[in-house]
């Protein structure tokens, strides 16, 4: 088959390995005149990890990114909101990997390489017509399939077509990479939070030859995004300091001009497959990183999809199973996200009280905890993928 892939992305890129391995003709289309990751660092949970050995690029790309084996969150006060364990997981040992988009992406972009999948650079798509697509210097052509995997700003798809929905969150974040104080531990993502208003997290995400480096992320509501930025960086550095004071050391060996703003979007599709097209990744199915799991959903769906290509009689059958098979995972983690984000980044100090009260104690009974364990290693309706590893 003759198979189209838009966008050069952690899922496009993933996508396109798979299934010119499975021997059709693959052709990746990329906007930018260059291939290059956009974001903060990650956290890739293990079915995430299973997905790059299955691709061959899980030494590569996890060289020298950090085993996570805890998330630890507390209020400014010290009270434990929440303290996750990796190990106790049942069945076999897992973690999660900090890793830099840059060593994941390059990882994959490397292997695309050496299995000649071709890139068509600096290729804007402006439409789908069809089985063909249209770009911004004509129309290319036909493809048996088109896989979508622009990621969250895919505002050029026709939304009524695949009932698709993206409003943003009203919080994102200011992030950037700043060393690791050498006082917390490398294999613990670390949270403080101040009410719901202030959030300011430190995942270790490189190995360095000093130490580790971790991304710093500041929980910002979007409107306020420009005075942020406007306002003086020791005045931002006290106010870090005044949460968490390791975390104001960290910040203050970075200039404030290294900060990004991050916006999050509740992206969802009601039909992500129409006709000959499938969207994958956070063009189908974007959320905010609250549970870290952007990077494994999508190399999810690229493993899915070609494998259900690789089993299932004809395309339609293919992308149907495909759907059916990621729909039940995707949906969890979008409501899970939906009603953790505004608990830890909002103006409502309704809500921050009743974190505060309930986390805790609900997160330390049998039930609770195994569920908030096992959502954090996106192991609630475990992928097809792992049960395979498992067996």
């Amino acid at each position: 088959m003759q198979v189209a892939i838009i966008g050069a992305g952690i899922g496009g890129l993933a996508a396109a390995i798979f299934i010119k391995k499975l021997g059709h003709t693959v052709t990746v289309f990329e906007a930018f005149p260059s291939a290059q990751p956009v974001g903060a660092g990650l956290l890739l949970q293990s079915p995430g990890q299973e997905v790059l050995r299955r691709l061959g690029v899980h030494a590569e790309a996890l060289a020298n990114a950090p085993a996570v084996t805890r998330l630890h969150s507390t209020t400014k006060s010290g009270h434990k909101l929440l303290d996750l364990h990796y190990g106790d997981l049942s069945g076999p040992a897992r973690h999660g990997y900090g890793v830099t988009r840059t060593d994941l992406h390059g990882a994959l972009l490397a292997k695309a390489a050496d299995d000649q999948v071709p890139l068509e650079l600096g290729t804007r798509i402006t439409a789908l017509d069809d089985d063909h697509i249209v770009t911004d210097g004509g129309t290319a052509g036909p493809f048996d399939i088109i896989v979508v995997a622009t990621g969250a700003g895919s505002d050029w798809l026709e939304s009524a077509r695949f009932g698709r929905t993206a409003p943003a969150y009203p919080w994102g974040c200011m992030w950037t990479t700043v060393p690791l104080p050498s006082s917390l531990s490398p294999d613990t993502l670390h949270q403080r939070c101040d009410a719901a208003r202030k959030m300011v997290g430190l995942l270790p995400i490189q190995k360095t030859a000093s130490g580790h480096n971790a991304a710093l992320y500041w929980s910002v509501c979007n409107a306020d995004a420009a005075d942020w930025h406007n306002e003086p960086y020791d005045a931002f550095l006290d106010e870090l300091g005044d949460i968490w004071p390791e975390a104001r050391d960290a910040a203050a060996a970075v200039a404030k001009e290294n900060f990004v703003h991050a916006v999050y979007r509740d992206i969802w599709c009601k039909h992500p497959v129409s006709a000959n097209t499938v969207l994958i990744g956070d063009a189908a199915h974007g959320t905010s990183p609250q549970l870290g799991q952007g990077a494994s959903m999508a190399l999810l769906d690229a493993y899915e999809l070609a494998h259900q290509l690789e089993h299932c009689d004809g395309t339609a059958e293919a992308l149907s199973g495909f759907v059916r098979s990621r729909r039940s995972q995707l949906r969890y983690v979008r409501y899970a996200s939906r009603f953790l984000t505004p608990l830890f980044q909002s103006r409502s100090s309704t809500l921050a009280l009743m974190r505060d009260i309930f986390c805790g104690p609900a997160t330390s009974i049998p039930g609770g905890y195994g569920l908030a364990l096992k959502t954090l290693a996106s192991d609630v309706f475990t992928p097809a993928i792992m049960r395979e590893e498992r067996r």
